[in-house]
């Protein structure tokens, strides 16, 4: 088991490498998402840490599209009367290995932790999830097509 000081202190440094929020999730509950490589599935908002997003909104759709080559994504869709085009998207980076994140020794070494097997159990049964900036894409007149089809499927 992973201290309680180092968890915080990774989240920590992480954030302040990312310059932004880091959310983590359980391995698990990320694994139990369908997979269908590229393609984005539905998902319920309560499956993902984001709960000042489940409280603050209306949430229209929730997408995780997973790849083989690069990481993957969740997409919220949530409605905001206030803007022009009422839709808007907020997309979400998926590191599911971040061992493999570039400055990762940087991050350990800045969180005055040691790379051992109590901080690689905690980041194995965890992902990390960090906000992109918002593209052109944030604000949308309607809902994408593939996104329509996927929660017409569902209902």
């Amino acid at each position: 088991m992973i201290k309680n000081t180092e968890r915080p202190r990774f989240i920590f440094y992480l954030e302040k490498v990312e310059g932004r929020k880091v959310l983590t999730m359980p391995k698990r509950d990320w694994d139990k998402i369908p997979t269908h490589y590229g393609d984005p599935v539905k998902i319920d908002i309560m499956q993902i840490p984001m709960s000042a997003v489940k409280s603050n909104a209306t949430i229209i759709a929730v997408t995780a599209t997973r790849f083989t080559d690069k990481p993957s994504m969740v997409d919220i869709y949530r409605e905001d009367k206030r803007d022009p085009k009422p839709i808007n998207k907020d997309t979400y980076i998926v590191l599911e290995n971040i061992v493999n994140h570039s400055d990762y020794h940087k991050i350990v070494i800045a969180a005055s932790t040691n790379d051992n097997q109590n901080l690689r159990n905690y980041l194995n049964k965890n992902v990390f999830l960090i906000k992109k900036d918002q593209t052109e894409d944030h604000w949308l007149s309607e809902l994408p097509l593939n996104v329509k089809s996927i929660i017409e499927k569902s209902t």
